[in-house]
């Protein structure tokens, strides 16, 4: 399927959950395509070693990109949302251009960011779009911030973000389940009485495509003390 040179126009989805129009529908299906398309041109530009680092695809995901970003108010200086690597569709439905992408992937001097920085790490706020920080969960207080300056301003507009795969966990012993083959990161952070804070290194996660999920844990020791606080990992 060929990239359309533009895409259709449809009015902004109706209030109070009403059906959508067969226009709108069209539109989202659109999107879905667009999504997956590119990220194929992505996959063979990849194999050809012409995208610089890592490639992060949102197969049998697009829905939840394209819905959610259709669902908000577009246009200039309307709705904001943040997107995770693998959030390519909402960038499309708030009117980035798939020429864009493919530049950014590929650190190209005419990107977005001049080559300076990958894949979606980049903004155009007057679309809609806020270019995201690795670590997953990290946009949401950026995006409270955001949201509280709409409230203050008295502008009904609304603030969307991406926690991305497994959020937080809290637990001593925390386990996660990958159920789709990718590269994730998690990391460890551990507070004492007086708050202070440690961290560990970021875990890369490789998940192939094996029929089983694969599980991950980690341990640290100790996992609570006084500040500076030396922890090992295993």
């Amino acid at each position: 399927m060929a990239l359309p040179a533009t895409r259709p126009t449809a009015a902004v989805p109706p209030p109070g959950g009403a059906a959508l129009s067969a226009d709108q529908l069209l539109e989202i299906y659109y999107y879905l395509r667009l999504t997956r398309t590119l990220e194929e041109r992505l996959v063979a530009l990849y194999r050809q070693t012409k995208v610089i680092g890592g490639l992060f695809r949102s197969l049998g995901q697009e829905g939840e990109s394209v819905a959610t970003a259709y669902a908000l108010e577009r246009g200039r200086n309307k709705d904001i949302l943040s997107p995770l690597i693998r959030n390519l569709g909402s960038l499309l439905v708030m009117g980035a251009q798939p020429i864009e992408i493919l530049r950014q992937y590929m650190a190209k001097a005419d990107s977005p960011t001049h080559g300076r920085e990958l894949n979606v790490h980049f903004n155009d706020l007057e679309k809609g779009y806020l270019g995201q920080i690795s670590h997953l969960g990290d946009m949401i207080p950026v995006m409270a911030g955001i949201a509280l300056s709409f409230k203050l301003r008295g502008e009904l507009r609304v603030g969307l973000v991406y926690i991305g795969d497994g959020g937080t966990s809290t637990s001593q012993s925390p386990s996660h389940t990958y159920s789709s083959a990718g590269s994730y990161t998690a990391q460890l952070t551990v507070t004492d009485a007086a708050r202070a804070i440690a961290r560990a290194n970021a875990l890369a996660i490789i998940v192939s495509t094996a029929p089983v999920p694969l599980s991950a844990s980690a341990k640290a020791s100790p996992a609570a003390g006084d500040a500076p606080l030396q922890v090992t990992f295993t």
